[in-house]
């Protein structure tokens, strides 16, 4: 198993992108390892998925793992695990933010692209259909007619 975080490559990498967003960038201290975060990126698709599935990795490690106190010395697991919920909570609700709606067919040339893909599924109604009741929707008819 390895573990590497490349800062002259972050724009193009999405492995150090998700370390980055996870603050797992400190090579003494560090929590997933390569091929983990490669696993969760094929399951997840993005990289900002991956972050919050590996913070919540991390929380599920660290809430496994209990509070000791020696002396004045302490250490916390649980405080970590909920700091990592948290930061997995973030991660997604920023995800959720920076999603952009797309509303298809309001440009002439998505018409003209959804009228050439022919695994389209044929509109069930378009303009003037009631001027011919029982007439399918043709297959050649005119752009400027389909709703």
């Amino acid at each position: 198993m390895t573990w590497t975080y490349t800062l002259a490559t972050l724009a193009t990498t999405p492995k150090d992108q998700v370390r980055l967003m996870i603050e797992d960038t400190d090579t003494t201290d560090q929590q997933l390892q390569d091929e983990e975060i490669a696993f969760f990126l094929t399951q997840e698709g993005s990289v900002s998925l991956t972050a919050a599935r590996c913070a919540d990795t991390l929380a599920a490690k660290y809430s496994r793992q209990a509070d000791r106190k020696v002396g004045d010395m302490s250490l916390s697991a649980s405080q970590r695990s909920k700091a990592y919920l948290e930061l997995a909570a973030r991660i997604r609700q920023q995800a959720r933010i920076n999603v952009a709606p797309y509303a298809g067919g309001i440009s002439a040339g998505d018409k003209e692209a959804n009228a050439a893909d022919t695994d389209r599924v044929s509109p069930s109604f378009w303009v003037d259909m009631e001027r011919n009741p029982g007439v399918a929707n043709p297959t050649d008819r005119p752009l400027e007619g389909m709703v």
